[in-house]
C-alpha cells in the first residue's frame, strides 16, 4: 500500500486542527482565581439555622361501615356427564414425605387427568373402572393438589403432611448427566 503526498497532507492538517482545538478548549478559557476561601464550619457558625416546624395534625376521618363481601358463587362438583356421580379426590399423608392420591370419576373411564402440586405437574390415565391411585412427593408441609380433567374441570384438595419435616423442599436434580440434590 502506497501513501500519497495528498494523504500525508490531510493527516497532518487533521492532527494540527485536533491539537489546536484541544489546546484552546483546555487552556484557552480564562480561569477565575478565588479571592477568599472560607472553611464551611466558619461559615455556618454565624448563620441562623431555621428551626424545623412541626407538621399540623391531620383531621380525623369519619368512621365508615365497610360494605359486606358479596357471597362467592357455588362451584360445581365437577363437569360429570348427566346421570353420573361427581368425581372424588382423596388425599392422605404417607411415610417418607409422600402423599397418597386416589381419584374416582364415574363415567370417565380411560380419561387423561393432570395432577399439579407445588410446581410439579404430570398426567395419568384413569383405569377402566374410572379410578387412579398413586403417590406424589410432598413438596410442602401443607400440600395442595389440583386435578384437571380433559374437559377442563378441576378438583382441589389439601392435606397436611406430618412426615414432611426435614424432607420438604428437597428434590433430585439431573443436569448434563450429573445427578445430585438441591433445595427447591
Amino acid at each position: 500500500m502506497r501513501v500519497s503526498r495528498t494523504q500525508i497532507m490531510i493527516a497532518a492538517i487533521a492532527l494540527t486542527v485536533a491539537g489546536t482545538s484541544g489546546y484552546f478548549l483546555e487552556d484557552g478559557a480564562s480561569l477565575q482565581v478565588p479571592t477568599r476561601i472560607v472553611a464551611l464550619s466558619a461559615a455556618l457558625d454565624g448563620a441562623a439555622v431555621p428551626v424545623d416546624r412541626g407538621v399540623p395534625p391531620l383531621p380525623a376521618l369519619a368512621p365508615r361501615r365497610l360494605a359486606e363481601d358479596a357471597p362467592l358463587p357455588v362451584l360445581p362438583e365437577s363437569a360429570a356427564p348427566e346421570g353420573c356421580a361427581p368425581a372424588v379426590l382423596a388425599l392422605s399423608p404417607l411415610p417418607g414425605a409422600m402423599i397418597g392420591v386416589a381419584v374416582e370419576a364415574p363415567c370417565r373411564a380411560g380419561e387423561r387427568v393432570e395432577i399439579f402440586h407445588a410446581g410439579l405437574g404430570f398426567a395419568v390415565r384413569l383405569s377402566d373402572q374410572a379410578a387412579w391411585q398413586g403417590s406424589v412427593p410432598a413438596l410442602a408441609e401443607d400440600a395442595a393438589i389440583a386435578l384437571r380433567f380433559e374437559a377442563g374441570d378441576e378438583l382441589l384438595g389439601g392435606c397436611g403432611c406430618p412426615t414432611c419435616r426435614g424432607w420438604c423442599g428437597w428434590g433430585a436434580v439431573a443436569r448434563d448427566g450429573a445427578a445430585g440434590t438441591a433445595r427447591l
